[in-house]
């Protein structure tokens, strides 16, 4: 996933810590967004983070303001979605979102990148 921000000309940057919700800031001529990373082979991934209250193990939805896009990499196939599009049924179901993903076997998705700081 780095090596496609870079790629894409954008600088990326790991927080010092993992307790926000999000793992990458991305920048590009001034402007920061953050960046939720999800890996899967499954068509459908949960939308929430894991976490601990004391003792106790918690998943909690995300929030507006935990991040900005959400990139998941399914396969041979990248999806960078805004969290403003994001249907929040508890799943990110890949087959809802195609116009944003990118093919990682055609060369163009190396060219044509994503517009996530504007």
């Amino acid at each position: 996933m780095c090596y496609l921000f870079h790629m894409w000309n954008y600088n990326l940057h790991k927080p010092l810590t993992d307790r926000g919700g999000y793992d990458y800031v991305v920048e590009r001529k001034g402007l920061w967004k953050k960046i939720q990373i999800k890996n899967t082979k499954n068509s459908t991934i949960r939308l929430s983070r894991n976490g601990a209250l004391g003792s106790i193990h918690v998943n909690k939805e995300y929030e507006e303001g935990d991040f900005d896009y959400i990139c998941v990499c399914s396969g041979l196939n990248v999806y960078v979605v805004p969290f403003r599009k994001l249907n929040f049924t508890g799943s990110f179901t890949f087959s809802q979102y195609p116009e944003y993903c990118y093919d990682l076997t055609n060369p163009e998705t190396y060219t044509y990148r994503p517009n996530i700081v504007q």
